[in-house]
């Protein structure tokens, strides 16, 4: 059996990935992932800023991979700061907040996923 090449976008930390949205809401949005930081509560926090160029979006869901092979899906928090990831962007509208993870202790994030969907396979990835 051989198993397809993944042609999943990828870039790395800080970098700018256009994304098709499909589905509930089409359209053409810039995401980009910031380097992960570490607070000393232990949190992991990754900026991320999404700009909609054309038609609709809806954020989607974050997780992230972590240098022990731990995935961990991002916290729904409603702090200051923190990603607005609720309805619909429209064309030229802009997003910028942080989204948190609880990794597991002396966890690095290595690698940030981006989902439209549970079902689908990831949009976009973003790396160390």
């Amino acid at each position: 059996m051989t198993i397809p090449a993944d042609t999943t976008p990828t870039t790395t930390f800080g970098q700018t990935l256009q994304i098709v949205s499909e589905g509930f809401a089409t359209g053409l949005s810039d995401y980009t992932i910031g380097e992960p930081r570490v607070e000393p509560s232990g949190r992991a926090l990754v900026e991320v800023t999404i700009a909609t160029r054309q038609g609709t979006c809806i954020p989607g869901s974050f997780f992230a991979l972590t240098d022990g092979g731990t995935k961990v899906e991002n916290l729904d928090l409603s702090e200051p700061g923190i990603l607005d990831e609720s309805g619909q962007l429209i064309a030229g509208e802009r997003r910028q907040g942080d989204i948190a993870f609880d990794v597991p202790p002396g966890s690095t994030v290595t690698k940030i996923v981006l989902y439209h969907g549970t079902i689908n396979p990831p949009k976009a990835y973003w790396t160390a």
